[in-house]
């Protein structure tokens, strides 16, 4: 039986149907979002997906802290949240490329 949770997950996928959105929703994990300019942000999971009125798509995202890439930096410098305050939007289309960051 779906939820509300489940309904409303569905509905923001539905909004950025590519492969990360859910898996970076449902989960909390450290990933990667290469931005246009090159950057890599480090979050823990998407929060929720929204559409602006002038149609441009925001990611709600929980940031990583500077603490949860001890064993997961590869050989790019990855952006972790600068404070204790890990909440962050992202507008979605300076998304180049999504990725975990540590192998299981």
């Amino acid at each position: 039986m779906m939820t509300e949770a489940d309904t409303e997950m569905e509905v923001m996928a539905a909004l950025l149907p590519a492969w990360f959105s859910s898996r970076m929703m449902y989960d909390q994990w450290s990933f990667g979002l290469m931005m246009t300019n090159g950057t890599v942000i480090g979050i823990a999971n998407i929060k929720s997906i929204i559409q602006d009125t002038a149609g441009e798509l925001w990611l709600d995202v929980e940031m990583l802290a500077n603490n949860d890439l001890v064993e997961c930096r590869g050989k790019f410098k990855v952006f972790v949240a600068p404070t204790g305050r890990l909440t962050a939007s992202i507008q979605a289309r300076h998304i180049m490329a999504a990725f975990e960051l540590c192998s299981t």
